[in-house]
């Protein structure tokens, strides 16, 4: 699957579109490697964060496969099928132009991976009929994208890769679009360290190893990089997506790094949240954390933030009737602390925290018959202050949340869903302002959230998530445990986390060319955790559109890692916000062909947790 160069005469597999993302805190990046389905692109700039800095820099690889009887390339990795309508090289240069209009501060670098195919076996420099026509073509393509690049100056670059790379007759064609240097394919063996312009060495710009062999990336780093250390771009590891090899090829970039300034790109086809939580032990800009717990076999935990850098997470032994508790506090994605693991007294269904307050923060507790608030003291201990009994009205009850007038309650039951508030000084209940609504199934998980001025309930029947902010239910996709969350503010960030997800993105679903990843159609993956990500106004608007909640959504949506039984929160950090989730220690290493955690031991906790920043229009962004 390597965009490199091969000799005429030998297959090569098809072109590839990628984006890149640096972190501040070590030199490491990414690339999003062959996001081919244009659907997606007005989630990258989101999904990688880079409005909040001046020099946004999203760097992109699109794989350009067979030449159509139109002049254009289609836009797939593997070999085109029959029946797709793939996009192509012409509507890619309109959805550049798009979003260079819609995103002002963003620089664009697309690398353009052409692939080889039959008709062009004797590759780009033959002398006969398909050649001809593929270099004309290229050269039509070059004309509008070097246009494109006058109109945005200085705010979008290209790069060649694959069978367009500069040797032979196509030396010195194409300039100044430098390409990609790949050990082992046609790439010059020179160019390594050679700039010569005659051959067209000089357009060698970019290291572009594959990560099969960490020794020979060894050996190259023992070299210096060769001359690339010293150019304006980053080492690029093409398609690292399992957490120990990204963990490998970064720690050992760092250590080899030859001077202050070179930066490593990962070219990835998973989602940026996941390359955020997989890298976390290298860069140090996010969580992948496990915890420390007595009981080696725990269940269904639930994570409160609780102010001033510490969280408390709640979970239930496996087979124990009472839950126990640990309290996390610690900078975000610094080294945490916890306090020794304590026990609760009763089975936790469901956990919320109370509204900010000056003193020891509020936690209340649904059990099987009775809410309690408890107040959290400085030494992570928690102490018992309310026990309201559930009336009758209150049976099937199965989340709780904070909101204006108190603690609500959200109860299943066989015909409707109700929300309605717990008075802990009189045991009485009340309207929550969320209007009753019919079941619409079988309910298996369920979650609520206030955020603003909106109520967000979304319920699970084990394999599909249902959301309603109000009117009536809307399908999001796969799930199976669901938990929401919400940030502060008129019109807050909301996260949905959910197991049992479906994978968008990985190397198996972007590669291959049955069908476009928008319309793929999801099927749970037991072991999958996606989020969902927007502003409550955004999920309102989504929950009346009809569409569900995927990577070519309104809503920012990925998968970020595997597990099960997720619980997050949102808190407030210096650039923004960020998503904190906690879950077990995934039941299957059935990942779907969508990266690979670590291993871990069965019956564990994970804490999770990756930043996103919150533009002055109000649009949350990942970083």
């Amino acid at each position: 699957p390597s965009c490199g160069t091969f000799a005429a005469g030998t297959a090569m597999r098809p072109f590839v579109l990628l984006v890149q993302w640096v972190s501040a805190a070590a030199p490491i990046g990414f690339q999003l490697h062959s996001y081919n389905d244009l659907r997606e692109w007005h989630q990258l700039p989101f999904k990688a964060g880079f409005f909040g800095s001046a020099d946004a820099l999203l760097s992109m690889k699109v794989d350009f496969n067979t030449l159509t009887e139109e002049g254009t390339f289609l836009m797939t990795h593997d070999d085109p099928q029959p029946g797709v309508a793939y996009d192509n090289s012409g509507s890619m240069l309109g959805a550049v132009e798009q979003l260079l209009h819609s995103s002002p501060r963003l620089r664009l670098r697309i690398a353009l991976c052409f692939k080889q195919y039959a008709s062009l076996a004797s590759g780009p420099c033959a002398d006969n009929a398909a050649a001809t026509q593929w270099v004309a073509a290229v050269d039509a393509f070059y004309s509008v994208a070097q246009g494109l690049v006058h109109s945005f100056p200085g705010r979008l670059e290209w790069v060649l890769d694959g069978m367009a790379k500069p040797q032979d007759c196509l030396a010195q064609r194409w300039r100044p679009w430098n390409a990609t240097w790949i050990p082992g394919d046609a790439s010059p063996p020179l160019a390594w360290a050679s700039d010569d312009q005659g051959l067209g060495y000089d357009r060698y710009a970019i290291l572009n190893p594959s990560a099969s062999s960490l020794p020979v990336f060894e050996v190259m780093g023992h070299l210096g990089f060769g001359k690339f250390k010293d150019g304006p771009y980053p080492l690029q590891v093409w398609e690292p997506d399992d957490q120990p090899s990204l963990v490998d090829y970064g720690s050992s970039f760092v250590r080899l790094r030859p001077n202050g300034v070179y930066q490593m790109d990962n070219a990835i086809n998973i989602d940026p949240a996941m390359w955020a939580v997989f890298t976390s032990e290298v860069t140090g800009t996010a969580w992948n954390r496990e915890l420390s717990t007595h009981a080696k076999d725990v269940t269904k935990p639930s994570l409160l933030a609780t102010g001033n850098n510490s969280y408390l997470v709640l979970y239930n032994p496996t087979g124990g009737a009472h839950a126990s508790y640990i309290q996390i506090a610690g900078e975000i994605f610094g080294t945490p602390t916890s306090t020794e693991e304590q026990s609760l007294g009763v089975a936790v269904l469901a956990a919320a925290t109370g509204p900010a307050t000056s003193g020891p923060a509020s936690v209340y507790v649904l059990t099987s018959g009775a809410v309690q608030e408890y107040k959290l003291a400085p030494s992570g201990t928690l102490g018992l202050q309310h026990t309201v009994p559930l009336s009758r009205r209150f049976r099937g009850a199965t989340a709780i949340a904070s909101g204006p007038a108190g603690v609500a309650v959200l109860t299943v039951r066989k015909r409707q869903v109700d929300l309605r508030y717990v008075n802990f000084d009189t045991g009485s209940d009340s309207d929550a302002g969320w209007p009753t609504h019919v079941n619409p199934g079988t309910i298996e998980s369920a979650a609520v959230v206030r955020a603003g001025s909106v109520w967000i309930v979304a319920v699970s029947n084990g394999t599909h998530v249902s959301v309603s902010t109000g009117k009536g239910w809307a399908l999001a996709g796969v799930g199976r445990s669901v938990s929401l969350a919400a940030g502060q503010g008129s019109d807050p960030a909301v996260v949905m986390v959910v197991d049992g997800g479906f994978c968008y993105n990985g190397n198996t679903i972007n590669r291959q060319a049955a069908f476009k990843v928008c319309d793929a159609i999801p099927t749970p993956c037991p072991v999958a955790m996606d989020y969902t990500l927007g502003r409550a106004q955004q999920w309102v608007a989504w929950s009346r559109s009809g569409q569900l909640a995927g990577s070519c959504g309104a809503l920012l949506h990925g998968t970020y890692d595997f597990g099960n039984n997720p619980s997050a929160t949102i808190v407030e950090v210096e650039s923004g916000a960020a998503v904190v989730a906690v879950h077990e220690v995934p039941r299957s290493a059935d990942t779907c062909g969508c990266g690979t955690p670590k291993p871990r031991d069965l019956g564990g906790l994970v804490l999770d947790g990756w930043a996103f920043y919150t533009d002055v229009q109000g649009d949350a962004v990942m970083l």
